[in-house]
Parts: C-alpha cells; sequence; structure tokens
C-alpha cells in the first residue's frame, strides 16, 4: 500500500526561444544569428530542401519527401505534395497550420504556394519541385 501525500505538483510551460544561426544561402555561410518568424520562416525553407530519410544526422520525422512525386502523374502530384507538405512541416511543433495551399503544374515544374501559421505569426512561402 503507498502512502497518501498531500503534495502538489504545479506545472508552467516556458516558451523555448527558436534562436538558431541564420543561413545566407547565397554564399553559403553562417551570418549571426536570427530569432522569431524568421526562424520559423528558416526552418521550414530547410525542411523543404532536405529529402527525407536521405540523411542520418536528421530524425526520420524531419524534411520533404518531395522526390518521390517526379515522373509521376500531374493530377496526382497535385494532391500528394499539399500532403507532404503539411505533413513535413507540421512535425515542427513551432508550427499550427498550412493554410491556402496553391499548387500549380507547368511542364516539369510544379511550384505550390502557401500560407504557415506558426506560433511566431504568419506568413507566406512558395516551394518549387523540378524534375
Amino acid at each position: 500500500m503507498l502512502p497518501k501525500s498531500n503534495i502538489s505538483i504545479k506545472i508552467k510551460e516556458v516558451k523555448q526561444p527558436s534562436k538558431t544561426y541564420k543561413l545566407d544561402l547565397l554564399n553559403k555561410r553562417i551570418v549571426g544569428y536570427v530569432d522569431g518568424i524568421e526562424a520559423v520562416r528558416q526552418s521550414v525553407n530547410k525542411i523543404l530542401e532536405t529529402e527525407r530519410y536521405k540523411h542520418c544526422i536528421y530524425s526520420w520525422d524531419y524534411g520533404f519527401e518531395g522526390r518521390s512525386l517526379i515522373g509521376k502523374e500531374t493530377d496526382f502530384v497535385k494532391v500528394a505534395i499539399k500532403r507532404k507538405i503539411k505533413e513535413a512541416l507540421l512535425a515542427d511543433d513551432r508550427i499550427l497550420g498550412i493554410y491556402n495551399v496553391d499548387v500549380d503544374a507547368k511542364g516539369d515544374i510544379v511550384t505550390c504556394s502557401f500560407t504557415v501559421d506558426s506560433k511566431e505569426g504568419s506568413f507566406d512561402m512558395s516551394y518549387q519541385l523540378n524534375s
């Protein structure tokens, strides 16, 4: 039998900072730090540019399965890319939702634009998948 206890535990949720290194993708350098909504925007870009399951440094929850869509029927790609983008981005606990997803396919290029709703605020993004 366990003893009775009058201990009360209070749990306080603390917001963790999202401060991270700022990536200069043009010059392939790290140039300081970024925080807040810009850190989330950078994370979205990095998630979409990282092929899921390809790099052992990342967990299987990280990245985007875009390459699996190359060579598929255009109508299938238009539907699947929406689902895959949402699945990839919602793995980041700072992202609350993906809305207003618009997909346009022209030849071998699929362009997707969408709104990201995060704990830091909302912003518009676009992604282009080339075969």
